[in-house]
């Protein structure tokens, strides 16, 4: 007769209703705890990588200074030696033929001399500058697929 009792079936209900979500609880709990666990993972190889690229960057740029360093010192030594030029430039009959025989650098007075230093010095520092973009680019791609 306890069977047909209402009280017993809820009783058993209620039993059966906590036990399936103590047991979903758990499950969440511990579905949690994996995800904490693979994004903690992911984050420590992430913060290994970079650290890896900031060291790798780090030798990058003393290699792109020390290259900067090499263009200015080339540039200031070219510029020490274009000051023995005469300053006044050479009238345009002086220096070459209609056909452009006799134009040498050689002719080239003092500022502009300096001035073509100087564009010369801004080029080499633009192709440092894209030799250490491209290494840059190719460091942190290493490995990887486009």
């Amino acid at each position: 007769m306890t069977l047909l009792n209402p009280g017993v079936w809820l009783v058993a209900l209620a039993l059966m209703a906590g036990a399936y979500g103590t047991g979903r609880w758990q499950q969440w709990r511990a579905d949690d705890q994996a995800a904490q666990a693979a994004r903690l993972k992911a984050t420590e190889a992430a913060r290994e990588k970079e650290a890896n690229w900031q060291i790798d960057v780090e030798a990058l740029n003393d290699v792109h200074q020390t290259e900067l360093q090499r263009i200015a010192a080339d540039r200031d030594r070219a510029v020490r030696e274009l000051r023995n030029r005469p300053a006044a430039r050479m009238p345009a009959t002086a220096t070459c033929s209609a056909d452009g025989a006799g134009a040498t650098g050689a002719q080239l007075s003092g500022p502009d001399a300096e001035a073509f230093a100087g564009l010369a010095a801004d080029a080499d520092r633009t192709a440092a500058d894209l030799r250490a973009c491209q290494a840059w680019i190719a460091t942190v791609t290493e490995g990887k697929t486009p």
